[in-house]
């Protein structure tokens, strides 16, 4: 697997979480930023407040003009700062200037109100915070509203602000970071059982497999699940292998040595007459284990193809003819074929190819056991929803309380004689009936002989199963 292929879940995980927790970061800053600036303007706000009222308090009429008398605790409140600069301005009800700077805020409305108003604007060239207020004054020669103004430079209000940020978003970030790396430990535990299931694979020995039993968390049960599924796939291969292996070295190993010992008399032969029976008889064992090695394959790919394949429609007159001019045309053997109550093409679910090698091994087997006396006759009858597909020969048949076991691998029936076979051909009958849900039984035909019947669920609407 090439570089591009291969990623990290671990990487890919924190890289999917870095951009939110950036994201969330970066509006947590500006959350803490906008409240700090908002709790530094409201504290700043109640000093200038207080600096205005201490201004408006000092007002008072003298000779029936009002002037400003600055107390001592008035300057004090007023020269509470260290850093900023604080300036203001004093007009009387008429709009004379009492005191202060007259260019201060000359824009700003008269006072009507002693609630204190607050606004940004500048001063020779600087930022300030300007704060308005009014006080009623009454008895002399002018009643009304007397405007207060005090403006503060924003020198301390930043630095304020700048370390109630710093304070909170300070610790916030430490507990982010730490949150990303508790979260990076997270992963790498979450991830931990993949590890396992690493080495618990490595581990498995090809010769010897076994399921993976390994604890794994619920999300990755199923990618478990799969893994056995198919080591159990994996684990049954082996096993067919190997026992076709054993199977085949057993079966054949005595034709072949049969085979050697008839080459070998053959060869030390001088007599023409006794030679021509020996190569007979090397023709008959070579056909023996050339059947006998078909079957063995035959039998292997019937169970590979039950394990891969899928069934489809299938016309199972069109497979039947195929098969019936295959046999005709390989042994020269005639085949009856009769066709009843069909009023449709006979579509089942089937695989095409396990079919037809069960029906032609049925084929030979009617013309191994019955010979060449009377053909063979293939009958087709749909009846109930059913296809039945009967085989029927004049041969010995099978004896009935052999019936439930004449399937089994290596069985062969106490009639078949001195007929040679493997026993193998019944046995991958009923592999691909079993395989097709269909129904296989043995009965015994009038007059002599063996019937066998192959009953199939018919499928009425093929297109409907079409890919």
């Amino acid at each position: 697997m090439s570089r591009r292929e291969t990623y990290s879940i671990r990487a890919r995980l924190f890289g999917r979480l870095m951009p939110a927790f950036l994201a969330l970061g970066l509006g947590l800053f500006y959350y803490l930023h906008f409240h700090a600036q908002r709790a530094s303007e409201r504290s700043f706000d109640h000093l200038l407040a207080a600096s205005a009222l201490s201004i408006a308090d000092a007002i008072q009429y003298d000779d029936g003009v009002p002037t400003v008398d600055l107390t001592h605790s008035s300057l004090t409140i007023i020269a509470s700062r260290t850093t900023n600069r604080i300036f203001y301005r004093v007009t009387a009800p008429d709009g004379s200037l009492i005191t202060g700077y007259p260019e201060l805020a000359t824009k700003a409305p008269p006072a009507a109100s002693a609630a204190p108003q607050f606004v940004d604007g500048t001063f020779l060239g600087v930022p300030v915070r300007i704060c308005t207020l009014g006080r009623f004054i009454s008895g002399g020669r002018q009643s009304g509203w007397v405007t207060v103004v005090v403006a503060e430079t924003n020198e301390e209000q930043e630095q304020f602000s700048a370390e109630l940020l710093r304070l909170s978003f300070g610790p916030a970030a430490g507990i982010m970071l730490l949150a990303m790396a508790l979260i990076w430990l997270a992963v790498r535990s979450a991830l931990r059982p993949l590890d396992a299931i690493e080495r618990a694979i490595v581990a498995n020995d090809a010769a010897n497999l076994q399921p993976l039993d390994v604890p794994v968390p619920q999300e990755i049960h199923h990618l478990v699940a799969a893994l056995n599924s198919l080591i159990g796939r994996l684990i049954s291969l082996l096993a067919r292998m190997q026992n076709f292996v054993a199977e085949s070295a057993h079966q054949i190993r005595t034709p072949l040595s049969n085979l050697r010992a008839q080459v070998e008399m053959a060869v030390d032969e001088t007599d023409r007459g006794s030679i021509r029976d020996q190569l007979r008889s090397i023709h008959r064992n070579a056909v023996v284990v050339s059947r006998l090695a078909d079957q063995l394959l035959a039998d292997t790919m019937v169970a590979h193809r039950a394990e891969i394949s899928s069934l489809a429609p299938t016309d199972l007159l069109e497979l039947v003819e195929l098969a019936i001019d295959e046999f005709s045309d390989r042994t020269g053997m005639k085949v009856k074929l009769r066709i009843e109550t069909l009023e449709a093409p006979p579509y089942i679910l089937s695989d095409g190819l396990m079919l037809t090698e069960a029906f032609r091994n049925l084929l030979d087997n009617a013309l191994k056991y019955a010979g060449r006396a009377e053909p063979t006759t293939v009958r087709l009858v749909s009846e109930a929803g059913q296809a039945v597909l009967s085989v029927e020969d004049r041969g010995p048949g099978i004896a009935a309380d052999e019936r439930p076991s004449i399937t089994e691998r290596f069985v062969r029936g106490s009639r078949s004689g001195d007929t040679p076979g493997s026993g193998l051909g019944l046995s991958i009958v009923a592999n691909v009936i079993r395989h097709h849900h269909a129904i296989l039984t043995f009965e015994d035909r009038k007059g002599g002989g063996l019937v066998v019947k192959m009953t199939f669920p018919l499928s009425r609407f093929p297109e409907e199963h079409a890919p």
